[in-house]
């Protein structure tokens, strides 16, 4: 027998009513294990490597696109792994696409120098189509060396 469901006093819904009104809710997964393309829970892991141009203490703009999104909500991360010693590193997503909540801007400096992670803004992206992720970086230094950004996003709905 189906299992009933009481929403309010004396009305009785049983479980086969209730999944043949609600199945148009998306399915998916909420145990953090990734989740089938489409469905709550998907991840994706999207990367662009490139090279950091010797600037001699000026900033210099590399332009790089890791890939898109598909429609849906998004939780969205990026870093930027700088594998050079540099006086500065800096990244932001530009343009911004349309339902993204952040610009993901992300700044690392030092007057002596360092080498490591530039940790970008979360954002939440509501996309009613697919988007592309443009990244503008801008590096400061005097030697020449590499860097690889990395965006991950799981699917919220």
């Amino acid at each position: 027998m189906p299992v009933p469901y009481i929403f309010t006093p004396g009305t009785v819904i049983y479980s086969a009513q209730v999944n043949a009104n609600f199945n148009y809710l998306t399915t998916g997964v909420v145990n953090g294990s990734d989740a089938p393309v489409g469905q709550v829970g998907e991840y994706i892991k999207l990367t662009a490597t490139g090279s950091i141009p010797n600037t001699s203490g000026t900033w210099q703009l590399v332009n790089v696109n890791p890939g898109s999104l598909q429609a849906g909500d998004w939780d969205v991360t990026a870093t930027l792994n700088v594998n050079q010693f540099v006086l500065g590193a800096s990244m932001q997503l530009s343009p911004v696409p349309p339902g993204f909540t952040t610009g993901m801007n992300g700044l690392l400096t030092s007057a002596a120098g360092l080498e490591g992670w530039v940790v970008a803004m979360p954002a939440r992206a509501i996309l009613a189509g697919p988007a592309s992720l443009p990244f503008a970086l801008t590096f400061d230094s005097n030697a020449a060396g590499s860097f690889e950004l990395i965006v991950q996003a799981r699917r919220a709905r």
